[in-house]
Parts: C-alpha cells; sequence; structure tokens
C-alpha cells in the first residue's frame, strides 16, 4: 500500500513539474514577446522608404505563401519545441531562455533600421491606436486570426523572425542527433523559401537573422552553462 501510495505520489509531482516548465516557458516566451512589441509598434508609426532589393525583384510573389506564411512558421516552430519537450527537457529551457534573448533582439534591431515594407503602401506611418493595437497583438486568439497593426506589421524587417525561430531551432536540434537535426534544416529551408517566395524580408533581414542568431546562441550557451540559478532550475525540472 506505501508503495503504490508512493509511485502515485511521485508520478503527480512529476506531472506537476511538467505542467510548470510548460506554463513557465509560455509565459516568458509570451512575456519576451509583448515587450519586444512595444519598440516595434512605436517603429510601425515611422515613415520608411522601401530598400532596393535585387532577389525581391528577381522572385515573384507568391500570394498563397503571403497569405499562410504565419500558419506554416507555426506549425515547423511548435512542432519542434514540443519534440524537445518531450525528448529533453535541458534542451528545451536553453532553447526558450535562447529563444527569448532573439525576441528581444528583434525589439532593438527593428527600430534602429527602419525600412520600409518591401511591397504595397507604407500604411501605418498614417497613425494607429498604439494601445489598441498592441493588446490586439499580445492577444493569442486574434494573432492566430491574423490580428495586428492594421492585420499585419509592415516594417517589422531587420532581422527576419521567421529564419532566426527556425534557425535557433537547428541549432538545438543537432542535440537530438542526426535525424532530428536534419529535419530541422529541412523546416529552416522551406521557412527561407517561404519568406523569400512571400517577400516578407528584405535579403540582409535573412542574412541578419542568420548571423545575429548564432551569435545570440553562442553568448547564451556560455551564460547558462556558467549560471548557477539555471542549472538549479535545470535539475528541479529535469
Amino acid at each position: 500500500m506505501n508503495r503504490l501510495a508512493q509511485q502515485k505520489e511521485n508520478k503527480l509531482r512529476s506531472l506537476y513539474k511538467t505542467l510548470s516548465l510548460l506554463v513557465i516557458a509560455i509565459f516568458l516566451r509570451y512575456l519576451c514577446h509583448s515587450i519586444m512589441l512595444i519598440p516595434v509598434l512605436l517603429n510601425e508609426k515611422r515613415s520608411a522608404p522601401r530598400v532596393p532589393d535585387l532577389f525581391l525583384d528577381f522572385l515573384p510573389q507568391s500570394d498563397f505563401l503571403l497569405r499562410y506564411n504565419y500558419w506554416l512558421w507555426l506549425v515547423c516552430y511548435l512542432s519542434m519545441a514540443f519534440y524537445f519537450f518531450i525528448k529533453k527537457r535541458t534542451l528545451f529551457m536553453r532553447f526558450i531562455v535562447t529563444d527569448s534573448f532573439v525576441s528581444i533582439a528583434r525589439g532593438l534591431c527593428i527600430p534602429l533600421t527602419t525600412f520600409g515594407p518591401p511591397f504595397g503602401d507604407d500604411i501605418n506611418a498614417i497613425g494607429f491606436d498604439f494601445w489598441e493595437v498592441w493588446f490586439s497583438m499580445i492577444n493569442p486568439f486574434n494573432a492566430l486570426a491574423g490580428g495586428g497593426a492594421l492585420r499585419y506589421l509592415t516594417k517589422d524587417m531587420f532581422f527576419s523572425g521567421h529564419i532566426a525561430t527556425t534557425f535557433l531551432i537547428f541549432l538545438y536540434a543537432r542535440e537530438l542527433g542526426k535525424r532530428v537535426g536534419l529535419l530541422a534544416l529541412v523546416f529552416n529551408i522551406f521557412i527561407l523559401l517561404v519568406v523569400l517566395f512571400s517577400h516578407l524580408h528584405y535579403a540582409v533581414d535573412i542574412i541578419g537573422a542568420y548571423s545575429i542568431t548564432f551569435s545570440i546562441y553562442i553568448v547564451s550557451e556560455l551564460y547558462l552553462s556558467k549560471s548557477k540559478k539555471f542549472k538549479a532550475l535545470t535539475y528541479y525540472f529535469a
């Protein structure tokens, strides 16, 4: 009886740790995304010119990829993140923390560059209610339905979040074996093609995403490997 009670208690404790880690990860990523949107939305109100780009001038634009680019990215991102969570909790925690760093870095880089939209008019420079749009964008239901600053952001250019996140997934996926790493690489290349043929970003946004994400990955891994608090947190949830 005592053994059964102990097994039940261990299962409940394991479930509690699993759910707690998932809630913490979602909250951290959500918080960083919400903070990142503040400078990004402020930047949307600034007028900016279109930047000449040889790649975009050469490649045709796909309306289908433009319409469904977010959903295609979401499938790649969530499927791999969930796999990390199932297979190796310590890797999942490192990925979420580094991904949060990348998100904050985007929020800082975007207003520094101020590239205009690759296509269409700079409609958000006309103006909009900042806090109304911000609350709309951090609402996950509105985000999934395509809500945002006048339905979408027009100047969140440098650097590409689609490329940065899927490349970061590849960097961490390599630790789970060649097959998982190869799958993550395929996802990254697929999203790269989606970004290019939907004209979501300039070529420099893509190049910047790879270089900056890799730099953040290296620095983050060095920091996390030396952080006693993170090691203690990792030990608790592992």
